[in-house]
């Protein structure tokens, strides 16, 4: 507790004078909320959920929100994956000031793998899992991913009547 008194003189003064007095009993109180963490405001999100197998993996990010939605700081988490060849780094992770902490996974074989996240400082499991796709070949063409278009198809006059004539340069050498 901290008392702050002051005194001002008679109309007029010049001068006035203050004094602070603290007790032994100053605290100062975490920025933190006094309850747990919800499991099911709370989330576990992948930025990638198809990825190669091996490094660099993808990231996991966990988020502790309370029931009133306010991040729940200085937690400490734990992500857990279903499958036998996942690999979490780091092994636990402090919340940041947004209730975040974040993890790099990867795998050693093509797998799907579910991950889990547990509030170890209050014992809370969060309800929502982020699952993840490891795959040995290139990840699947999604929407977003470009695709050439066929020599045929541009032939055929879909760009305003232009044609476009494809040579083939034969080969100087022998066989």
């Amino acid at each position: 507790m901290l008392l702050l008194f002051l005194t001002a003189g008679p109309a007029g003064a010049t001068g006035t004078t203050a004094s602070v007095a603290a007790t032994s009993r100053t605290r100062i109180a975490p920025l933190t909320s006094a309850q747990a963490p919800s499991p099911t405001r709370s989330t576990v999100v992948a930025t990638k959920t198809t990825v190669l197998v091996g490094p660099p993996g993808t990231t996991v990010i966990v988020t502790l929100l309370a029931s009133c939605g306010t991040p729940e700081v200085a937690r400490d988490v734990v992500l857990r994956g279903s499958g036998g060849g996942a690999v979490v780094t780091p092994s636990s992770a402090m919340t940041n000031a947004r209730g975040q902490a974040s993890f790099t996974v990867t795998d050693a074989i093509a797998e799907t793998v579910e991950f889990s996240a547990t509030d170890t400082t209050d014992g809370v499991v969060i309800r929502q899992g982020a699952q993840v796709t490891f795959v040995s070949g290139p990840p699947a063409q999604t929407p977003e991913t470009p695709v050439a278009v066929a020599l045929p198809v541009i032939a055929a006059g879909l760009l305003g009547g232009t044609t476009i004539v494809v040579r083939r340069r034969r080969s100087t050498h022998q066989r």
